[in-house]
């Protein structure tokens, strides 16, 4: 049966993985990450053995006590699909332990890694303001021209397409970017059209 688990790392967790992922366990792949903020540490497991699922998560919480809940141990039946493997290298970290898996099939994970983690960057709202900036770099594009280019770049990478408010802070991030390098006063007249549109005849302070 393959598995994968999500094991919060509390004291003394990682000196009982040799007892525990032993024999009964052919393949093993762990690693270590602390999450986005660096405050929430836990493990992520790739498991094949030959437990069944009831059997094994009652032996897990035997061994691993000192916490409940899914955000202490989260255990799931695994497809085999290797996204599921692909998914213990996306904080840059390198697995602990490595057991039953070839070299070539961990150099495959890495990648698969590295692919995904270059889709988000090319569908991130930076990324698709460096788009925008550097297709209109030089020009002094309409609220139209923007509008279109960023739905038609959306479209055509299978983004989701941004809102309202999300597309109206991409089109002020880029027309702010395209004022880099020109004329000063090219970005005092971007402020001033700006406070027009968020106060329309209110006095300017000069």
């Amino acid at each position: 049966m393959d598995y994968v688990l999500r094991l919060q790392a509390l004291d003394g967790y990682a000196n009982k993985f040799n007892e525990i992922f032993g024999d009964r366990f052919s393949r093993c792949m762990y690693v270590y990450h602390t999450g986005k903020k660096g405050d929430n540490p836990h493990y992520h497991f790739t498991l094949t053995c030959d437990y069944k699922q009831p059997a094994l998560r009652a032996e897990l919480n035997k061994h691993f006590n000192l916490a409940k809940g899914n955000r202490h141990l989260s255990l799931k039946k695994w497809d085999g699909n290797p996204k599921a493997c692909s998914y213990l290298f996306h904080e840059g970290t390198e697995p602990v332990v490595i057991r039953g898996f070839s070299e070539g099939e961990v150099n495959e994970f890495r990648q698969a890694n590295n692919d995904i983690q270059d889709d988000i960057k090319d569908k991130s709202p930076n990324r698709m303001c460096i788009t925008m900036y550097e297709k209109f770099k030089g020009r002094n594009p309409t609220k139209w021209e923007l509008f279109s280019a960023i739905m038609n770049e959306c479209r055509s990478n299978g983004s989701w397409f941004p809102n309202k408010y999300q597309m109206e802070r991409w089109i002020m991030k880029i027309e702010g970017m395209l004022t880099e390098g020109t004329d000063p006063r090219d970005w005092e007249s971007l402020k001033v059209k700006w406070f027009r549109q968020y106060y329309g005849d209110f006095e300017l302070p000069f």
